[in-house]
């Protein structure tokens, strides 16, 4: 069927020479985000009713397994404080002259765009890494806060392209190292089985484990709604100069709030110019009219 269905869409694809033949939408052979829910939902629970044949599971399905070892078990979930343990990967680190480098796959991210990251070199930090917001790392002294309580953000440096840079990457790239080099020189949606029964306490964890937890998070949620102000602000600006007809790359602006709200007020005089130039003209037809 899978196979069909993309047989008949390469089909209805417009060729060279078809100068006439419709376009087809790209989308015709993807899924909606509702049927691919849908979907992921049916697989998981077609495996769970699987039998398996590894070594954990030889010959029971995932679902029999937690019927059988679950035994009616009260199973906790943790406060929200507390997710961060899940979310993030730990890792202790040592500052070095070049800030924090940390390996995610194949490749090395640097981070040292922070003062307070550039006070702390030589020294150890304790280091959480966050898949989903990659920009940024919250570090922790680890001799004066040994429990992470009070932890601060260090945003990821952006390479400068080998061919191609701009002034604005370069003045970017000065920033992170003036901003670190400072302090030297004077800072998912869980599937689980139908009758599995959960119990969430705020009590789980040290009051210092929480603490630390309810900072990190606090951090996480401040970078999280920059980064969607700045979306908001780019894709405003991306609007605002088409419709004016300006060559403005989103991307490479600094202030992009401050640059949005020129755009809207240069759209706003626009505006008002062209009414009070439609008012002159009708006023200067009805004087000829008489």
């Amino acid at each position: 069927m899978k196979y069909e269905r993309v047989h008949e869409f390469l089909r209805a694809l417009k060729r060279y020479g078809q100068p006439l033949k419709a376009d087809v939408h790209p989308g015709e052979m993807l899924m909606s985000l509702s049927e691919y829910v849908e979907m992921v939902e049916e697989v998981m629970l077609r495996f769970a009713d699987e039998p398996q044949n590894g070594e954990r599971l030889p010959g029971i399905s995932p679902n029999e397994a937690w019927r059988e070892l679950s035994a009616q078990r009260v199973h906790r979930v943790l406060p929200e404080s507390l997710r961060f343990l899940l979310a993030t990967v730990e890792s202790s680190k040592t500052v070095t002259n070049e800030g924090i480098e940390l390996r995610i796959g194949r490749l090395k991210h640097k981070y040292f765009g922070s003062e307070k990251l550039g006070s702390l070199v030589g020294e150890k930090v304790c280091v959480r890494y966050n898949l989903e917001l990659p920009e940024m790392i919250s570090v922790s002294h680890i001799a004066s806060d040994p429990h992470g309580a009070s932890p601060f953000s260090v945003p990821l440096f952006e390479r400068v392209p080998a061919h191609g840079a701009t002034a604005e990457d370069f003045s970017r790239a000065r920033e992170h190292q003036n901003a670190f080099a400072s302090y030297g020189r004077a800072i998912y949606r869980e599937l689980v089985p139908r009758f599995n029964r959960t119990l969430s306490d705020s009590r789980i964890g040290s009051d210092q484990l929480r603490a630390a937890g309810e900072a990190h998070n606090s951090l996480e949620r401040e970078h999280i709604e920059l980064r969607t102000r700045r979306d908001a602000n780019h894709n405003a600006i991306r609007q605002l100069a088409a419709r004016q007809n300006l060559a403005i790359d989103p991307q490479r602006v600094k202030d992009p709030e401050r640059v949005r709200k020129h755009l809207e007020e240069a759209e706003r005089l626009k505006a008002e110019i062209l009414k009070c130039e439609r008012i002159e003209e009708l006023e200067h037809k009805s004087n000829a009219d008489i």
